[in-house]
């Protein structure tokens, strides 16, 4: 079944905008790489099913659920329609998101990671906004992961668990400084040219009122 959506070394001070908290490809969070925190992120935004999944809140009111440790995640979406949510986080996490990303799980882990990359990516148009700033070239933050993983690995034993099938996952992924404290906003989303099919598009337009505090 396909799944679809639809980097923090120390900081000594807190940045404010675009060009200064948007950590460069590839950078680890700790000793954790960019593929292991998209894996992470995924475990997360599974861990609770249907619904109730933070990617499929309408308003943010479930931002914090599952968050723990020095990194906080935002969803995107599973589905191709504009999102605004507002969000309370606790000063000093770093923030780590996708811009579009892509998953799959299937019988095998070849199956999978070839479910789930991204195709026609030259046709893609990416952007993120950070306070108004624009982030400068988004198609430079693509992680891919180069093995496989269970999506389902968060999952409390209380709400029952799938079926492990290997999963995999692609996608475009910023890693971004603790914020100062106060209000800040995120937009962030991706559409495909017109003249990629419908049946191939993949789009999100997501934007995130932040509090920091």
């Amino acid at each position: 079944m396909r799944i679809l959506a639809t980097l923090f070394t120390g900081f000594a001070a807190l940045a404010s905008n675009a060009a200064d908290v948007v950590h460069p490809p590839g950078t680890p969070l700790g000793s954790r790489t960019p593929e292991q925190l998209t894996v992470l992120w995924w475990q997360w935004a599974m861990s609770v099913p249907g619904e109730g999944s933070p990617v499929n809140d309408p308003t943010g009111a479930r931002c914090g659920a599952g968050q723990d440790g020095d990194v906080w995640f935002l969803a995107g979406s599973f589905k191709s329609t504009k999102v605004r949510r507002a969000c309370t986080v606790p000063a000093g996490k770093a923030l780590f998101f996708p811009i579009v990303q892509k998953g799959d799980r299937s019988r095998t882990c070849d199956q999978a990671r070839a479910g789930a990359t991204l195709k026609n990516v030259e046709a893609l148009d990416l952007y993120a906004e950070i306070d108004g700033k624009a982030v400068e070239s988004p198609k430079r933050y693509r992680v891919s992961t180069q093995g496989c993983f269970d999506v389902y690995g968060k999952v409390s034993p209380m709400l029952g668990k799938a079926e492990p099938h290997p999963s995999a996952s692609d996608g475009f992924w910023l890693l971004v400084a603790p914020l100062g404290p106060g209000r800040h906003t995120l937009r962030f989303g991706s559409r495909y040219a017109s003249v990629i099919p419908d049946a191939e598009r993949m789009s999100q337009d997501v934007e995130y009122v932040l509090q920091v505090e």
